[in-house]
């Protein structure tokens, strides 16, 4: 099928959408819900575009209608996370049509659908979240592109299960992987952190102690203390050996005291018996 000269091709905007979807895949698993849906809901529309415009394009696989079913699958816990209700925006699940347009003509390239830019939808959607709105009125940011008379919508067919891609499993091992590795990458920044905080603390206690305790002043104390212990040791010997030799004065002298005494009676007594003989010799007979 041949498209007029300056329109967009379907594969082009299938190309960018798919690439949206997964910048917003990437932005989704780290935890970037705004920019995840404003990237879902450009990928959606780019999609929406060719059910538009390019009704006949891959309708037998359906994979533009596969891709907007894994968009909305993704978009809605999203939303809801966000307060929005998801039917406002994306419509009741499994009633997306893709309307048969009629061909373009050679010459004159095809009009976009009128209606709300995504900038400008995204916009409302805040100023409604801001609000406490939780629905969007009717009609909201959707196109009313005109039809052939007589043409008859054609019905999507029901896809398989929703399932990740292997591009999109990719990019989810992928970001695993980063993942893991900046947590890792994390884990030893924290080690080495600790590390140098424990050797600043050593710095700090080895810095704040007094300089006796250095090593140097240590080895001097401790041979100052064994000298002093040495003569500890001898003056005790010297004393128990004085304390010995001055039991044995006391001794001695206790000794002296007792012959003192004894030698002062005896004293007195030939005083005693000097008297007697003055006496007698005095008295005459």
């Amino acid at each position: 099928m041949r498209y007029a000269f300056g329109v967009e091709l379907p594969e082009k905007l299938y190309f960018e959408g798919n690439q949206l979807a997964k910048d917003g895949l990437i932005l989704d698993y780290r935890k970037s819900k705004a920019e995840a849906i404003a990237k879902y809901l450009q990928a959606r529309k780019l999609f929406v575009q060719i059910l538009n415009r390019y009704p006949t394009w891959q309708t037998e696989s359906g994979l533009v209608q596969k891709k907007l079913e894994e968009l909305d699958a993704r978009l809605k816990p999203l939303l809801l996370t966000e307060g929005i209700s998801p039917d406002s925006i994306l419509g009741s699940p499994g009633k997306l049509q893709a309307k048969v347009a009629p061909p373009l003509p050679s010459a004159v390239p095809a009009s976009p659908a009128k209606g709300m830019s995504l900038d400008e939808e995204i916009a409302a959607l805040q100023a409604l979240k801001a609000k406490g709105e939780t629905k969007l009125p009717a009609g909201f940011g959707k196109s009313n592109p005109s039809t052939v008379a007589g043409s008859s919508p054609k019905i999507a067919k029901p896809s398989k299960p929703l399932s990740l891609s292997q591009t999109e499993q990719l990019a989810r091992m992928q970001l695993e992987k980063e993942q893991a590795e900046r947590s890792l990458q994390d884990e030893q920044q924290k080690r080495l952190n600790m590390e140098a905080s424990y050797k600043a603390r050593l710095r700090a206690a080895l810095a704040a102690r007094p300089k006796s305790l250095e090593p140097g002043e240590m080895a001097k104390q401790v041979s100052a203390n064994q000298a002093l212990q040495k003569n500890y040791e001898f003056l005790k010997v010297q004393s128990k050996r004085g304390e010995s030799d001055l039991l044995d004065a006391l001794d001695e002298l206790e000794k002296a005291r007792k012959e003192n005494e004894f030698l002062r009676a005896k004293f007195r007594e030939l005083q005693t018996e000097n008297q007697k003989l003055r006496r007698a010799l005095l008295t005459p007979r």
